[in-house]
């Protein structure tokens, strides 16, 4: 079976079984933080940045149990993860653990499967300040752009990692995985397979 990334339709592997194959093949989870701009400036920059710092420490306290990888930050995080499972789980605890914080906050989440490459920076980078670890494909920018079509609160996954979704990997309790509801997108044309992870009861669209 040939896997279509969930913009522009384009094929990631000839064969589905190839994925858990290949070293390149990752599963990325993107975020991104729902009106940050709009909240430092009513904040403050001294009150957003002790905002944004429990938001931080909300996300990383979550990467640990689900077996999750930090790569890059902005106001929102770039992760990876072995299975599609362990991302969701870690989106939906996200998610939840972001709407019971004090003040309440929303994000939007892409989970995709795709070919990324990392590379080390050299030690001596680093403490100038560079990122430990350097993520480059095109899966990338495709988590990117699914991210920037989900909703607050939502998150999107890509036809390729919903293909390769089995709750058998992860360790997602079964009223976590009753919950998430796995939707065909009807988007326009120019956008591929993609279906939704919310958290509500099994549903479809007809």
């Amino acid at each position: 079976m040939t896997l279509h990334c969930a913009i522009d339709n384009i094929p990631l592997l000839v064969d589905a079984n190839a994925v858990s194959a290949l070293e390149v093949a990752r599963v990325l989870v993107m975020t991104d933080i729902v009106d940050s701009t709009a909240t430092t400036l009513r904040l403050g920059d001294r009150n957003a940045a002790a905002l944004w710092a429990s938001h931080d420490r909300i996300a990383r306290d979550l990467l640990q149990p689900w077996r999750g990888r930090e790569i890059d930050k902005s106001d929102g995080f770039l992760l990876l993860f072995e299975t599609v499972a362990d991302a969701l789980g870690y989106a939906t605890a996200y998610h939840a653990t972001l709407a019971a914080s004090e003040p309440p906050l929303q994000s939007r989440a892409a989970i995709h499967l795709g070919p990324l490459s990392l590379r080390e920076n050299p030690p001596h980078d680093v403490a100038r300040g560079a990122k430990p670890i350097e993520a480059d494909g095109v899966a990338k920018s495709t988590a990117a752009r699914i991210m920037a079509l989900a909703r607050p609160g939502q998150t999107l996954m890509s036809a390729a990692a919903r293909t390769a979704f089995s709750p058998a990997d992860g360790v997602l309790k079964p009223r976590a995985i009753a919950q998430a509801a796995f939707l065909p997108s009807r988007a326009s044309s120019s956008i591929g397979p993609m279906v939704i992870a919310k958290s509500s009861r099994l549903s479809a669209e007809a």
